[in-house]
């Protein structure tokens, strides 16, 4: 067993999910793959002007996101509120989601949302 310091005092932890928890020198780390562009600070090399005739979306809203930036190909520069940057499909952005449009945020964000539902499930054994 390992031994963990809290508070100056040492103490061995019961199992490897005690330790983790009471370390403080470990962060969780979703193991879920992310195959979008996620940036913690705004690229600007990549953000381009709107071109003439093109529908600006910079500043509208939806769910947790709002757009910032364009990239061209109908790509836009997207911020959720936890402050991290993804790219966004423009075609998907104006026609939006058939449902769950105001929970719409980054991929952490869903995978947190979806953490969060499913430990409430195996708590109480409904959503």
């Amino acid at each position: 067993m390992r031994t963990v310091t809290i508070n100056g005092t040492e103490k061995v932890a019961v199992n490897k999910t005690a330790r983790i928890v009471t370390s403080p020198q470990e962060e969780y780390k979703p193991n879920k793959k992310l195959n979008q562009d996620i940036w913690e600070a705004p690229p600007t090399t990549h953000i381009i002007p709107v071109p003439e005739g093109k529908t600006n979306l910079v500043g509208t809203k939806r769910g947790w996101m709002i757009i910032v930036g364009y990239f061209g190909k109908n790509k836009w520069l997207a911020k959720c509120v936890c402050g991290k940057y993804e790219k966004r499909d423009g075609k998907r952005w104006k026609k939006g989601l058939k449902n769950n449009i105001e929970d719409e945020g980054c991929a952490y964000c869903q995978h947190n949302k979806h953490l969060q539902k499913r430990a409430h499930y195996l708590s109480y054994g409904y959503n």
